[in-house]
């Protein structure tokens, strides 16, 4: 369907005479997508396999031990043949034939700890996770066959390429996490966490997260005299830490074989490289509120909070003369705020169920620092990144109204004036 949206409305895809109209010539401008569909064979097989053992020992009353073991693995075969008769076929057909196998694997060891003393309720939870993701790719480019029948690379005349590539990451990380809830109407809770992503340098490998979080249960307080209604009143402060956008070796420099000339084998740079990258880490306050009426049948939750994010992730261009374009960079810091309104409604009548949702949400995002301690940052694409201004704010020439006559444009003895970079004339 997509190569048949570029075709004008009297476009044919087959002459008189029963053969096709080719692309690129006065009769057809692009690519015949009747030809392109029939003349190919097009197979994609993807095998997945999920797996998870475990195993747990109570050590004492309340101390249980586990330990648990995952994968996920996957193998994704995709081939294309175009016979002779394809636009891509290069008149004696080709073959690419591309296969990646990926493995993630998961392995966790936790205890935890339950322990009831008379009204007050203990939970503690220690534990260890490793996970590693590795991928494997090749594929196989070539044309050149005796006969139709012939659809495998081994009858192939030319081999116009031949590819494998290896690359995966790891993550380990320690955590821990204790709750206490006394009476079921106070609830106190903290937990910290520390992960080791492979996407960084070892001296800043490992990040550190805490958190801390209090509730109120007001609805079970004895003085409570609305059974029919709950409320609860909570808070927290923790934080997070963020990797995505990292590639796999982001921080190393790297180098790249391939880049052969004159039947010699050659590599190139292909990456910078940056030691400095560390984590992406969000501290964020939270406060809200929860309220049931009518035993649930309506229910609203309102939650405010600031989030200061250290450290942000971001492509940060770089002169194209270096021989890339970007690197992966810590530019800044941001911090969010906001408000979010939920409203749930669950009401039974007679044989009628009535279930309905409403949340809204008020956020502002401002940038608070940028790297270098500049105070703008372009991004490209008439983007930049500016201290007190929203992420990813568009930057445009600032319009100044149009000349109705040719007696309106300024004469070129006037001084320029700049507005944001961009000159305008005044007299």
């Amino acid at each position: 369907m997509g190569r048949s949206l570029p075709h004008r409305p009297f476009d044919r895809p087959y002459k008189p005479d029963g053969s096709y109209y080719v692309g690129g010539t006065s009769d057809l401008v692009y690519h015949n997508p009747i030809q392109i569909l029939t003349e190919e064979v097009a197979q994609l097989q993807n095998y997945r396999m999920l797996g998870n053992a475990f195993a747990e020992l109570r050590l004492m009353p309340g101390l249980t031990y586990k330990t648990s073991f995952g994968t996920d693995l996957g193998l994704t075969n995709d081939y294309v043949y175009y016979n002779a008769k394809h636009p891509y076929g290069t008149g004696n057909g080709r073959i690419a034939d591309n296969r990646r196998w990926m493995t993630n694997i998961l392995l966790e060891n936790t205890l935890t700890y339950s322990k009831l003393f008379r009204q007050l309720k203990l939970d503690v939870l220690a534990g260890h996770s490793f996970q590693r993701v590795m991928t494997s790719t090749s594929g196989i480019d070539g044309n050149g066959f005796p006969a139709p029948s012939f659809d495998v690379l081994d009858a192939a005349s030319v081999i116009n390429s031949a590819t494998t590539n290896l690359y995966g990451n790891a993550m380990e990380s320690y955590f821990g996490r204790a709750n206490l809830a006394y009476k079921e109407r106070y609830l106190f809770g903290a937990s910290i966490r520390t992960d080791g992503s492979s996407r960084f340098s070892p001296q800043n490998r490992y990040g550190y997260f805490p958190s801390v979080s209090a509730g109120w249960q007001v609805s079970k307080e004895p003085w409570w005299q609305m059974p029919s209604t709950d409320l609860k009143v909570r808070m927290s402060y923790g934080s997070t830490g963020n990797q995505e956008g990292v590639s796999n070796y982001a921080y190393q420099a790297l180098t790249g074989g391939g880049f052969n000339y004159d039947g010699k084998s050659g590599i190139s740079i292909t990456g910078f490289g940056n030691d400095a990258l560390t984590w992406e880490k969000a501290n964020q306050l939270d406060a809200g509120v929860e309220v049931s009426l009518w035993k649930g049948a309506l229910s609203f939750t309102v939650d405010y909070f600031v989030k200061n994010t250290t450290n942000l992730l971001y492509n940060m261009p770089i002169h194209a003369t270096s021989g890339f374009t970007s690197i992966t960079s810590n530019i800044g810091s941001m911090r969010n705020k906001g408000l979010e309104l939920a409203v749930n409604g669950n009401y039974r009548i007679g044989e009628l169920q009535w279930q309905s949702d409403f949340n809204i949400s008020f956020i502002r995002n401002r940038i608070t620092s940028l790297i270098g301690n500049t105070d703008l940052l372009s991004v490209g694409n008439n983007r930049g990144l500016q201290v007190g201004k929203d992420i990813g704010s568009i930057w445009v020439y600032k319009m100044i109204g149009i000349f109705q006559d040719d007696k309106e444009v300024p004469s070129r003895n006037l001084k320029p004036a700049y507005v944001r970079g961009c000159a305008l004339r005044r007299p």
